[in-house]
């Protein structure tokens, strides 16, 4: 996520796949500005087309990375991504 973004900004992004249950967007103690990430929570059967869509997509001005929630203690294995 870019480091500008809100939360209204982030919930308008999936908010055309379904409806927005949560969303979370960390900020980061010293700044008060968001840490570059958010969690977004919708139904499951929104969820995948969600993550197909938005992954890779530059939204502004910084690719998305977008995938499920690891379980707890799973480390992610990034990818090479193209932007759309």
């Amino acid at each position: 996520m870019p480091y500008d973004v809100n939360l209204e900004d982030v919930k308008e992004i999936y908010a055309k796949y379904g409806e927005v249950k949560d969303a979370f967007l960390p900020m980061d103690k010293k700044t008060n500005r968001p840490r570059g990430f958010a969690f977004v929570t919708l139904d499951k059967e929104v969820a995948e087309k969600a993550i197909e869509e938005t992954n890779g997509m530059d939204f502004m001005g910084r690719g998305l990375t977008v995938s499920m929630p690891l379980p707890p203690g799973e480390k992610p294995v990034f990818e090479k991504r193209e932007r759309k």
